[in-house]
């Protein structure tokens, strides 16, 4: 059922919210020590995500403004290039 809350109760429901800790991002290190140009091979049995590189990846850095990067799939593996 919908109310309206108070400043102070609004102040305590925040207080006492749970916060999750955001994951370091995989490979994020290595990704973001890349030149303009170099590329970052990851294996098939490195990648152990449901989600495709190219979506996680974008995600994490292209969508804050951090990095522009591409991903391939190739046979080895993905291929995450910095552009």
């Amino acid at each position: 059922m919908s109310k309206t809350v108070s400043i102070k109760e609004v102040n305590e429901i925040l207080a006492n919210r749970v916060s999750r800790i955001a994951k370091p991002t995989i490979f994020g290190k290595e990704i973001e020590a890349l030149k303009r140009g170099e590329g970052f091979l990851i294996s098939k049995d490195e990648w152990k995500m449901k989600t495709s590189p190219s979506s996680y990846y974008y995600r994490k850095f292209n969508k804050e403004g951090k990095l522009k990067l591409s991903c391939l799939k190739m046979e080895e593996g993905y291929l995450i290039i910095r552009k």
